[in-house]
């Protein structure tokens, strides 16, 4: 508590988004030992919203 912390950006998410409420996430390697992050959403019963498994790979420069 009350650290402060610093970090590199490694990611700019910009509209449109998806606005949902995240339920599991996942990582592995991927293609060149990049890593590669899964993300799962559900739809909550409700029809005005999705399942989802997003998937997102980290390419490093």
């Amino acid at each position: 508590p009350g650290a402060a912390l610093g970090g590199r950006l490694i990611a700019d998410i910009a509209p449109p988004l998806t606005i949902d409420n995240f339920e599991g996430i996942d990582c592995r390697k991927g293609r060149h030992a990049t890593p590669v992050f899964y993300v799962i959403s559900d739809n909550n019963f409700s029809a005005e919203q999705r399942t989802l498994l997003l998937m997102y790979e980290l390419v490093l420069n």
